[in-house]
This record gives C-alpha cells, sequence and structure tokens, in this order.
C-alpha cells in the first residue's frame, strides 16, 4: 500500500518560505538549547523529522568536521528542499535520509529521490 506524502499546510512557495522564515527566527533559541543540553564537537545526532532543513544547520555547526547529523525526513518532497538546504550551507557532516516507515526490527523502506 503506497503511503500518502501529505503535509497539511501545503507544499506551496508559501508555505516554503514561511518554513524558512520560521528555521531563521526560531534558530537563536534553538542554538541556546543546544548549548544547555551539551551538544559537543565530534557529537552524533538524529534529527526526526527534520523538514525542509529545520536545524540542521545549527546541529551540524555544533557537532564539526569529527562528528555526524543524520536528518529523517518521511516526505521526499521535504527530504529533498532539506538535502539543498545542507548543500547550501557546506554541511558534509550532515545527511538526509527519506524514510517513508522503519518496520519493527528497524529496517528502513526508503524511495529514490535526487539528491
Amino acid at each position: 500500500m503506497a503511503e500518502s506524502d501529505h503535509y497539511l499546510l501545503g507544499r506551496g512557495e508559501s508555505e516554503e518560505a514561511h518554513l524558512r522564515r520560521q528555521i531563521a527566527d526560531l534558530a537563536p533559541d534553538s542554538d541556546a538549547q543546544f548549548e544547555k543540553i551539551g551538544i559537543k564537537a565530534g557529537s552524533a545526532f538524529l534529527g526526526l523529522g527534520c523538514g525542509n532543513g529545520g536545524v540542521l544547520h545549527l546541529l551540524g555547526k555544533r557537532v564539526g568536521p569529527t562528528g555526524s547529523v543524520l536528518g529523517i525526513e518521511r516526505s521526499p518532497h521535504f527530504a529533498g528542499l532539506a538535502r539543498r538546504f545542507v548543500t547550501d550551507h557546506a554541511l558534509p557532516q550532515v545527511e538526509v535520509r527519506e524514510v517513508m516507515h522503519i518496520t519493527r526490527d528497524c529496517r528502513e523502506r526508503r524511495s529514490t529521490v535526487p539528491g
């Protein structure tokens, strides 16, 4: 059975612009929280539901080149936007995967999305 790639707020340019503004507006508060919880260089971090980029750039900056960040997104559309976001921010330590479903034994089922 095919799973829906349905985002309630839509996928138009206006919603994508809204999400980009939200990333910028929330970055200082998010970064302050990451400081409080102690994300350091060399850490490995998993971001579930990374949307179009979310905090991947902040996490990538904190873990540095010796760390890693794995962003998980179920929507092929938003996974593609997140990959572009990571490329635009030159973050080789950040990877984005589109994972539609994880089974009980944690095998992932991926669809192919141009990155």
